[in-house]
């Protein structure tokens, strides 16, 4: 398909920027889930920390007019 006058200039112009970004978006994404993977470990701590101090009574409720 042949596309003449500012439409295909615009669209030839337009299509290696939303490339990069699409490339960009990816490369993000596969940062953050090897990340949030290496980081499961610690998590889990974190998570089982804020069990044990529930069930010690050392937690309070969340009071958002208070923030």
């Amino acid at each position: 398909m042949i596309y003449v006058g500012q439409a295909h200039i615009r669209s030839v112009r337009f299509k290696p920027t939303m490339q990069l970004v699409a490339k960009e978006e990816l490369e993000s994404e596969q940062r953050w889930s090897e990340s949030f993977a290496r980081s499961q470990d610690v998590l889990m701590k974190l998570a089982e920390r804020a069990r044990q101090n529930y069930l010690a009574g050392k937690t309070e409720l969340l009071d958002p007019d208070k923030l």
